[in-house]
Order: structure tokens, then C-alpha cells, then sequence
């Protein structure tokens, strides 16, 4: 059975069963503020199990992509540890419960996948009667192949009667394959057995240490491990081991060149690199990019793992991206998504390789000073061990690793108390609670109120009652000019809520009994939350108000979203069709667009792309608006974005003949609306990935004024009329270059002058001349000139120079092969100085520069450096 079999077996299982095949939620939780990412396959039902949800059934079956990192220091080690992995999972809410869920799964692994009986065995929670009579009576299992285990293992969340959290729990049944070995038969622990499937009966309500009261509405949640399911079939002991993986790790082979076995000392880093990238590209398929914060935090890390793993496998260049496409040709039938985003991908992950292998090679260097002013026995600090962690990348291990090396060890307990606190500030920081059944605002007013209608497509004012006002966290009966986080929910509203890129509206919400100004509009789990304060008198649920959208800044948007979609289509019709979304910002007064380009854009490549623009927009053509069932859309060409989460029924966008996408957001009538179009700018975002910003409208029309005023300015300045300038400035650069040569030509021959002086102040040490000195000036040319004339005098020398400068010191090192030979080398001295200073350096052992920051001290420092170089060359 292949893969994308077993997964429709499972799907096609249950369905026949009547159930309701339910596509797998985005990796960000759609309607769950309080998770990072979704981690189980019951996290987009959240809602059903409360009762809450208004989903129009009560069996449902998924396939669900997860993520998870709680185990990520296992990932590549153990048989089954994976960052990113695929839950199946059947889910009936108040429907069937324990007996059917019990015999569907039975059959299902029987008869459908067709594993051996005798391979099987069972596990219940030990005080789960009725779980184990079924097992027993109903499946015909012998009492010795069902475990009774505790809550610990067999209930849903782990231990929750005794210690929690509060909310809908249930104990739990496992099915397990046996694969004969290692351990003893009948223990649960042994490694001979595999968790292959988990049914969860959520059948209570825990309210306080060992309170379970029955609930109203029972649930089932059945997870099975697809990866490990798929190992199974095969007669495999690890999910590594399965065509989801080994095409990667071939990959990783061959780009390594080294050969990967499994049992090998070096197999986990192949395997957590497949892992990884698996992870990396499908976060990027649903919107999550690299960052410092949050979810593109965690993406960082795990990336930055994968390439760690790279290095110490001898890969020596940035890699990782040319796995991407192989992720994309196992995964890309059942998820879509992956093809949309490969571009994006491949750009996103390369560009956080290569900035990570700098980042990492400047750690190296951070770890080498640490240690070259330690001694062997020393100890290297933990919170320097974990600044080189938060910072640069390098696990503890690793940086443990390399001091055993030299003899040095590691405050490991500082370590761990920095760690921890870096965790305390993240939770802190956070308001994800990680509890999958955790109640907000949102969920509060779920039973009473239906999710916002949105009647902003076709007006910009309507008359309607306040469904809830919020104030903090939670609904109240009113609101007024005092109350901080003050926001409006409405039954029916014209203003649009922040997605696509496209801002949310500002505007008024109008009452009997005040005035409510709306600084932004969010959507929240179907919701439209409008956020703002009280101008004056109050706002009440109930209140019957008119909602005001601010037209000119709402037209602004529309004219600035439809330039974008026209951008779109000139930058693949002049640069490619390789070229696709990245990312966007659609704003009032501007608009951004990230897209992938593997290079920058060329000056005449960017006129042709505003000229394009342009006469689009001179066209004057409808921009046409149709819903259509999602694949209608995608088969009539419109382009989806990669991040997207889209319904069953789709907005199709078309302006003229170019420009057909799918989008939710709000358009201009005609292209001609738009305006004149102003390209303002061109960047680089990451590697791979480039950004244009463009203006519109009277924004053009802005710019223009204040370019021409600028330019006018300039020309006045330079008692040159504006088409002179390009000449005149030429002329400025080349006069100004010239200077600055003759002064740097004054520089050097005045520190040449000087060389035959500096060198009567060196002094001898075992048949070497060491010159340590300051001169004026920190061109760093100047003093490596300086450096060859006094090797040329002195002969068998060593000789630090220090030229002192307005910003710091700059320093050269030189040292003979003689000297070298005799134990000192230019790198090392650079070192000592300029970590002495505050400041770093390196180089080779004949020749070594850096700089310092500060100069004061240097004089002292000097002093040390010689004494140091002359102690070593006496001892040798």
C-alpha cells in the first residue's frame, strides 16, 4: 500500500461508514488564538466538543497535518519522532461512542490493512470496564493481549483526575503492534511494540482533584499515526524507513556525499534533516516565514537545527533549499498547498540557511576568543554557553564538545537557569495557553451568536443592532470612554476585517448614547472585531447604531489592493512565471509586495513593470468579481496565494485579460480607478526573495510633487539645471575620489617616514624582534603597508600595531615563519589585544587584523601583548 493509498483507505473507510471526509485545517490554527500550531487532529473541532460548534454533522474523518516540538531533541533518534507528521483521525460529537469506535477500528486494521491479529495487542485505562468488556466480549481479544494501564498512559489529557487541567477529559484505549523484539512479551514498555492507533472517549467533565462529572454530550477522538502506520504495512521498524522519508535522505546522501545507514553513528542527522525540511516547507505552504517572534521563531529553530545537522556532516554550503522540491514530489498530490508555496519555500529556507551559516561562523568566533583567555581546567560560563545558544545558534552539547576538546569544561547549571529563564519570559510574553479546550472572549459568545455577516462588498454604511461589546477579555453590558481594549462586534457590518494583506477599515460606529471610533477591524474565528474607544457616552449590546466605514481611506485601499493584483501579473509576464507571492501589504498610502526572484530587479526591467502597470490602468477595464466552487476556480486559471486558507466557494478576481486570482478582498469598479501607478522602491527581503513598493492615486501623484520639489532643490544647489545633475554629480564622486586617494596616498607615506623610528623600539627575545606599538590613524591600509616595511628591516619579528582612530583602534598583526616556529602566532596576538579593547579579529598565523571600539586602556593592553609574545618566545 503506497502512501497516498493508505491515506485514502482510511479516509474512504470511514466515510462509508458515515462520516464526513474534512479537509485538514492549516498548520496555523484557524479558529484557536491559543495555540501556536495545530498539533492534533481534534484541534479544528475544538468547538464540537463544547458543543458550540454549528458544523453540520456529528461523524467526521480527517487527515490532518500536525506539528509538534515538544519531543524535538528526539527527533532522528527514536523510531517515531517527528516534528511535522499527519494525524488520521475519525470524531463522532455527541454520535456513536465506545463500542463502535472500538469495532470500526478493529475492522479497519484487520480486515482493511489487513495486519495479523496475533501482531496486535491492546491497551485501557485500568478502571475502564466497559473498554475492556468490548475488547473482551464484543472483539473476542484474550484477556492477556488487553493492558489495564494507568492515567498516566490511558487518559486524555495524561493524569488529568488528579492533576488537570479542568475541562472535558476521558480515558483512552491504544492498539499496539507487536514486533517480536526487543523486550518481554506482555510489557507495555517494551520496545518490541508500536503505538499504531489512540481512541479517546472524552465522557467527563473534571471540575476539581478527582471530580469527574459525566458530560451532557459524549465525544470520540481517534488519532492514528499515519508515518507509523505506513512503516507498519512494510514491515518496518521505523518511519524513517518509509518512501515518506528515504527519498530525502538519498537526497541528503548524495549532497554529503557519505553514505547514510541507519544504525550509524552519523544516521540521526540525516534523519532530523529530512524531518526538518518537511516541516519548514509546509509552514511556509500555510504562511509562516523565519522571524524572531512566535511561530516563525520556532520555524527558525528547527531550520537552523537541519543545517547544524548539515555541518556535521561536512555539508559546507547552503543546502537545505534543494530538498524542497523532493518534499514537494512525495507530498505535493495529497497537499496542494506545497506546490503553490515551492518557490517560496526553496527562497525562505535557503535565505535562513545562509544567514544562520554567518551567524554560526560568528559564533565560532565568539567561542574561540571565550576560550583563548581561558586556560585548560577553566570553565566557560553558562550564560556565555547560552548567549552563544540564543544567539548564535550553538546547542550546549555542541559548544560542551568543543571545550572537551581543549581540556575546558562548562557551568552547565548557570546554563539551565538562563534557559529557564528565557522560557519564563515566553510565557510571559505569550497569551497561547497551549490548552486545547482554554476559553476566550470569542468562544464565550458562541452559543448565543451567530459569526458576523459581511456586507462591506457593496456598502460602505448600514443600520444594525451591536451583537457584544467587549471590554479586557471578556463581553459586558456596555462600554464607554473609560475602558481600555474596548471592542464592537456587530451581527452585520460593512467594514472589512484585516486578511489577503488587505488592512482592515476604519470608520464610526454611531449610537443613541454615543459615538464609537474605529481604529482597525480584525476577523476571529468568523467574527468581525471591531476595535477602537468610546469618543464619547457609551456603547451597548443591543444598541441599534449605524456603522460608517471612512470611504476615502476604504477607496484609497481598494485602488492600492487592485494595483497589486496588476503588479502581480506585469512582474510575471516581464520577469517569469517562476515569479510568485511571497507576502503583501495592502495599505491606504501604499502597497508591498514580496515575491520570488532570484536576483534583483534591473533598472529597465523596472520601468517596463510601472509601464505595464500603467497601461493596464489606461485601459479602463471591469475588474470582475465571481464565486465559484475552489476547484471551478483553480481549472479556470486564477492563481491561488500560497498561505491562503480557502473555502469550498472562492471570490475569483479578473481585471482585463492578464490578471484572474482568487481573493477576498475589496476592488475597484474599472483598472482606470486606480490611477497612476509609482513604483517606489525595490528590495531585497531574503535571499531569493525580492519586495516592490508601489504607490497610487493621489499617493502617485504625492510622490511626484515632493520628487520634483527635491530635485529642484538639489539643482538649485548645485547651479545646475535638473538634467545636469546626473553629469554634475559624476563629476562631484569622481573630484571627491580623487581627494580622498591623495589623502590616503599622504597617510601611507607618512607612516613609511616613520618606520625606521618604530623599529629602534623593538626589542629581542630568543633571536626575535617584537614591535608593539600605537600610531595615528586607523587605516588599516596604511598599517599592513606599514607592517610589510618593518618585517623588511627587522627580519625574524613579530610586530602588533595599534593605529588609533575618532571610532576606536585599528589592528595588524605580523609574524615571521621563524617566529611562528618559535610558538607565536599573528592570529592569536591580534586576539588577546582586541579582546582586551572590547573589540575582535583573526587571520592567519602570518598575518591577522581586527578592531577595537575603544581605545581606552590601549596603551596598557599594549603592554600586556608584548609581555605576553616575549614570555612565549623565552619559554620556547
Amino acid at each position: 500500500m503506497t502512501p497516498n493509498e493508505l491515506r485514502e483507505a482510511y479516509l474512504s473507510f470511514f466515510e462509508s461508514h458515515g462520516h464526513t471526509r474534512y479537509p485538514s485545517d492549516s498548520l496555523v490554527p484557524a479558529n484557536d488564538p491559543t495555540l501556536l500550531f495545530t498539533s492534533a487532529g481534534m484541534v479544528q473541532f475544538k468547538e464540537m466538543f463544547l458543543g458550540i460548534g454549528n458544523l453540520p454533522f456529528t461523524r467526521a474523518v480527517t487527515a490532518q497535518k500536525c506539528f509538534r516540538t515538544g519531543d524535538l531533541d528526539n527527533v532522528g533518534k527514536t523510531h517515531y519522532h517527528q516534528t511535522f507528521f499527519e494525524m488520521l483521525g475519525n470524531f463522532s460529537f455527541g454520535d456513536y461512542f465506545k463500542k463502535e469506535t472500538i469495532q470500526w477500528g478493529w475492522e479497519l486494521v484487520t480486515q482493511v490493512f489487513k495486519i495479523p491479529v496475533e501482531k496486535l495487542r491492546v491497551s485501557v485505562y485500568e478502571e475502564d470496564d466497559e473498554a475492556f468488556a468490548i475488547w473482551r466480549d464484543d472483539i473476542g481479544l484474550p484477556e492477556s493481549k488487553i493492558w489495564r494501564l494507568g492515567a498516566g498512559d490511558n487518559y486524555w489529557p495524561p493524569n488529568a483526575p488528579t492533576k488537570g487541567p479542568d475541562g472535558p477529559c476521558g480515558p483512552c484505549s491504544e492498539i499496539f503492534y507487536d514486533f517480536g523484539s526487543p523486550g518481554e512479551e506482555g510489557d507495555p514498555e517494551a520496545k518490541r511494540y508500536c503505538e499504531i492507533g489512540n481512541f479517546v472517549f472524552t465522557q467527563f467533565n473534571r471540575v476539581g482533584l478527582n471530580q469527574l462529572e459525566p458530560l451532557k454530550q459524549k465525544n470520540i477522538d481517534v488519532g492514528m499515526g499515519y508515518e507509523r502506520l505506513l512503516a507498519v504495512l512494510h514491515g518496518l521498524r521505523s518511519n524513517f524507513q518509509t518512501e515518506l522519508f528515504m527519498p530525502l535522505i538519498r537526497k541528503v546522501s548524495a549532497i554529503a556525499g557519505r553514505e547514510y545507514s541507519y544504525e550509524a553513528k552519523d544516521g540521526h542527522h540525516f534523519r532530523r534533516i529530512a524531518d526538518h525540511v518537511r516541516a519548514g516547507t509546509f509552514l511556509v505552504a500555510d504562511g509562516i516565514k523565519p522571524s524572531n517572534e512566535g511561530r516563525g521563531y520556532v520555524m527558525r529553530r528547527v531550520l537552523r537545527r537541519a543545517v547544524r545537522d548539515g555541518i556535521a556532516l561536512g555539508i559546507d554550503r547552503p543546502f537545505l533549499h534543494e530538498l524542497v522540491p523532493v518534499v514537494v514530489e512525495v507530498m505535493g498530490d495529497a497537499y496542494p498547498e506545497t506546490k503553490t508555496a515551492e518557490p517560496a519555500a526553496v527562497a525562505f529556507v535557503r535565505a535562513e540557511e545562509e544567514k544562520f551559516r554567518e551567524t554560526f561562523a560568528t559564533g565560532m568566533e565568539l567561542l574561540e576568543r571565550e576560550l583563548a583567555a581561558l586556560q585548560p581546567g577553566g570553565v566557560l560560563s553558562g550564560k556565555t554557553t547560552f548567549a552563544l545558544y540564543d544567539s548564535h545558534g550553538f546547542p550546549a552539547d555542541l559548544s560542551e564538545e568543543i571545550c572537551r576538546e581543549r581540556g575546558i569544561g562548562i557551568d552547565l547549571d548557570e546554563f539551565h537557569v538562563c534557559m529557564e529563564e528565557q522560557r519564563a519570559r515566553s510565557r510571559a510574553g505569550s497569551s497561547m495557553t497551549g490548552d486545547r479546550f482554554a476559553a476566550t472572549a470569542i468562544t464565550t459568545i458562541k452559543r448565543d451568536v451567530a459569526p458576523t455577516e459581511f456586507l462591506g462588498y457593496d456598502a460602505t454604511e448600514l443600520e444594525d443592532e451591536i451583537a457584544v461589546v467587549i471590554a479586557g477579555e471578556k463581553p459586558v453590558t456596555h462600554i464607554g470612554p473609560n475602558d481600555q481594549d474596548a471592542r464592537v462586534i456587530a451581527y452585520r457590518t460593512p467594514f472589512y476585517g484585516e486578511s489577503g494583506g488587505q488592512v482592515g477599515d476604519r470608520g464610526w460606529i454611531d449610537g443613541p448614547e454615543g459615538r464609537f471610533l474605529v481604529t482597525d477591524t480584525q476577523r476571529v474565528e468568523g467574527y468581525f472585531v471591531h476595535y477602537g474607544r468610546v469618543e464619547h457616552g457609551q456603547l451597548a449590546a443591543g444598541h441599534k447604531v449605524t456603522y460608517r466605514v471612512d470611504t476615502a481611506r476604504r477607496h484609497a485601499i481598494t485602488r492600492n489592493h487592485s494595483a497589486t493584483h496588476l503588479l502581480h501579473a506585469a512582474l510575471r509576464t516581464i520577469l517569469g512565471t517562476h515569479v510568485t507571492q511571497a507576502g503583501s501589504l495592502v495599505a491606504p498610502d501604499r502597497l508591498r509586495f514580496d515575491f520570488t526572484h532570484p536576483q534583483g530587479v534591473k533598472a529597465d526591467e523596472l520601468k517596463s513593470i510601472e509601464d505595464w502597470v500603467n497601461e493596464e490602468t489606461l485601459r479602463n477595464a471591469p475588474v470582475v468579481t465571481a464565486l465559484m466552487d475552489l476547484e471551478q476556480a483553480r481549472a479556470s486559471g486564477a492563481m491561488a496565494l500560497f498561505g491562503e486558507k480557502y473555502d469550498a466557494r472562492v471570490r475569483v478576481v479578473t481585471i482585463g485579460d492578464h490578471s484572474r486570482e482568487l481573493c477576498g478582498g475589496i476592488h475597484v469598479a474599472t483598472s482606470a480607478e486606480i490611477g497612476s501607478c509609482l513604483l517606489s522602491n525595490e528590495s531585497s527581503v531574503a535571499s531569493g526573495v525580492r519586495r516592490i513598493e508601489m504607490v497610487t492615486g493621489g499617493g502617485a501623484l504625492d510622490v511626484a510633487r515632493e520628487q520634483r520639489l527635491a530635485l529642484r532643490g538639489l539643482a538649485n544647489a548645485l547651479k545646475a539645471r535638473p538634467v545636469e545633475l546626473g553629469e554634475r554629480v559624476a563629476s562631484m564622486q569622481k573630484e571627491l575620489k580623487e581627494l580622498r586617494q591623495q589623502a590616503a596616498q599622504s597617510k601611507r607615506e607618512d607612516g613609511l617616514a616613520a618606520v625606521a623610528t618604530l623599529a629602534d623600539g623593538a626589542v629581542e627575545a630568543a633571536g626575535v624582534r617584537v614591535l608593539v606599538a600605537s600610531v595615528e590613524g586607523d587605516d588599516a591600509g596604511t598599517l599592513r603597508s606599514m607592517g610589510d616595511e618593518l618585517k623588511k628591516k627587522l627580519g625574524e619579528c613579530v610586530i602588533l600595531l595599534a593605529g588609533r582612530g575618532d571610532n576606536g583602534a585599528a589592528l595588524v598583526a605580523a609574524a615571521t615563519k621563524g617566529a611562528v616556529a618559535a610558538g607565536v602566532k599573528a592570529g592569536d596576538v591580534l586576539r588577546g589585544l582586541a579582546t582586551q579593547l572590547g573589540g575582535k579579529g583573526g587571520g592567519r598565523p602570518e598575518m591577522a587584523q581586527g578592531r577595537a571600539p575603544r581605545i581606552d586602556g590601549l596603551d596598557a593592553a599594549l603592554d600586556a601583548s608584548r609581555d605576553a609574545v616575549v614570555e612565549t618566545l623565552n619559554a620556547g
